[in-house]
């Protein structure tokens, strides 16, 4: 039967703008992970995940988007990539 909600508290308009809120705010927190591992490029632990996203957006469709958001953060991205490329 699936998921039934209080009609009280929670209508179709309620539990649709909570849904909503909640991918934005991941989405949000995501992007804010991301800048910070390009401004700090050389932490052991953001090298790592950054070479898998690098290789990951390699093999996948999503290559474009990870592209726009290096372009918004152009000179952080530079240089990441450039130590990625170079092993520094």
């Amino acid at each position: 039967k699936g998921w039934e909600f209080n009609p009280v508290i929670f209508n179709d308009k309620k539990l649709r703008d909570r849904i909503r809120c909640f991918f934005k705010t991941h989405i949000q927190n995501a992007k804010k992970r991301l800048t910070t591992m390009l401004k700090h490029p050389d932490k052991p632990r953001n090298k790592t995940l950054l070479q898998k996203l690098v290789q990951t957006a390699a093999a996948s469709s999503d290559a474009g988007r990870i592209s726009n958001t290096c372009k918004m953060q152009r000179r952080n991205c530079d240089q990441a990539q450039q130590k990625l490329c170079t092993g520094g």
